[in-house]
C-alpha cells in the first residue's frame, strides 16, 4: 500500500508521472496536465501490522511556463508512519524553455532531505522518500535529437536505491522512448511527436520491519532533457566569428551556410573552408565580397564540421570552426 501526502504538489506524480524503474506506463494514459512541478512524499508498508500514517506536508506547486526562467518550489513535511516519526524539506527549481528553431529544454534541480526515528521493533517495513519532480509536455514539429542527462549525490545514509534522478519520456501513443537511471545519459533520435517528458529526484530511506535504526539523507542533484531539431547548429567557435560565422544545417538539401560580416569585406585576404576534414573553397579578392557562401554535399549522419581557416590583409591568422546536430 502507497499513500501520499501533499496531493496538489503530487498531481504530476500521480496523474501520470511515475518515474520507477518498475512503473506502470500504463498508468501515463491518465495524465491530465499539460505542465506542472511539486514535491511529492512517499510512505509504503508491506508486510502488515498496525501501520497508520498521519503525515503533514506544505507544498508550494507551480505550472512550468515555457519563458526560460527559474522557478522554485518548496516543502516541508512532518509526521508519523506506523507510529515512526518521519520529516524531511525539499527545494526544487526547474526551468522550460523553448527557442524559434524548435529547440526545447527542461532543466531540475533538487535540494532535498529526510530523517526517519523509530523505536525498537517496528511491525511494518518503511520507505520514506523526499524529493522533486517536474513534467512538461513536447510538441516537435521535425526529426529531433532526445538527449537527457542526470547526475546527483547522496550524503548520510543511502537506500539500495538511495536517491536518483529518473528520467523518462512517453511519445503520444504511450510508448516510452528514453528513460534513464542516477548518472545515466540518452542520446536519439526521435520523430515530430508530442513527448510527455518528465524528470524526478528523490531522496529515499528504507527502513525494514523490527529495525529501530535511525535514518537522515541528503541529496543535491539535477538532471536535462532537450530536444533539437536535426541539423542545429551545436557548436561555434573560434577567434574569426567576428567576420565569418556559420548557420543552422539544412538537412533537406544537406548543405549549411557560411555568412560574411561587413569588415570580412574589407579585412580579409584569403578565406579557406574545410567541411569534415575535406578543403571544399579558397576566396580571394572580389570573392570575398559576396554575404554568404553555400556548402554542399555533407554527410548525413556526420557532425558537419565546417572550418574557415582566414588570412586578414595584416597577415594575421583568424579560424571560424563550427558544428552540427547529425540529419540521420
Amino acid at each position: 500500500m502507497r499513500r501520499t501526502a501533499g496531493v496538489a504538489a503530487l498531481v504530476l506524480v500521480v496523474s501520470g508521472l511515475s518515474l520507477r524503474a518498475d512503473a506502470d506506463p500504463d498508468a501515463l494514459r491518465f495524465a491530465g496536465i499539460s505542465g506542472g512541478a511539486g514535491i511529492e512524499v512517499w510512505d509504503f508498508w508491506p508486510k502488515g501490522g498496525s501501520c497508520g500514517s498521519t503525515q503533514e506536508a506544505d507544498a508550494d506547486p507551480h505550472a512550468v511556463v515555457a519563458n526560460g526562467g527559474w522557478q522554485a518550489s518548496v516543502m516541508d513535511a512532518s509526521g508519523e508512519v506506523a507510529g515512526v516519526p518521519v520529516g524531511g524539506h525539499s527545494t526544487s527549481t526547474y526551468r522550460y524553455s523553448r527557442d524559434l528553431r524548435g529547440t526545447a529544454r527542461i532543466d531540475l534541480r533538487v535540494a532535498s532531505n529526510a530523517h526517519l526515528a523509530p523505536g525498537p521493533a517496528e511491525p511494518c517495513s518503511i520507505i520514506y522518500e523526499v524529493g522533486g519532480a517536474v513534467m512538461v509536455h513536447v510538441t516537435t514539429r521535425r526529426r529531433s535529437w532526445l538527449v537527457g542527462r542526470s547526475a546527483d549525490k547522496v550524503t548520510g545514509y543511502r537506500a539500495t536505491n538511495g536517491g536518483y534522478v529518473g528520467l523518462a519520456v512517453y511519445d503520444a501513443a504511450n510508448r516510452r522512448v528514453a528513460r534513464a537511471d542516477v548518472g545515466g545519459r540518452v542520446t536519439r533520435l526521435v520523430p515530430p511527436d508530442t513527448y510527455r517528458s518528465g524528470l524526478q529526484l528523490t531522496v529515499r530511506l528504507e527502513l525494514p520491519a523490527g529495525d529501530g535504526s535511525q535514518l537522515e539523507g541528503s541529496l543535491i542533484g539535477s538532471g536535462s532533457i532537450s530536444f533539437i531539431p536535426v541539423g542545429t547548429r551545436r557548436t561555434l567557435t573560434g577567434t574569426g566569428t567576428d567576420l565569418i560565422t556559420v548557420g543552422h544545417r539544412d538537412c533537406a538539401r544537406n548543405r549549411v551556410a557560411a555568412f560574411f560580416s561587413s569588415a570580412a569585406r574589407t579585412r580579409l585576404r584569403s578565406a579557406t573552408f574545410v567541411v569534415d576534414g575535406q578543403r571544399r573553397a579558397v576566396l580571394r579578392g572580389r570573392e570575398l565580397q559576396h554575404s554568404s557562401l553555400v556548402l554542399d554535399r555533407i554527410a548525413r549522419r556526420s557532425a558537419g564540421k565546417v572550418s574557415v581557416r582566414m588570412v586578414l590583409r595584416s597577415g594575421a591568422r583568424r579560424v571560424t570552426a563550427s558544428t552540427s546536430w547529425p540529419c540521420a
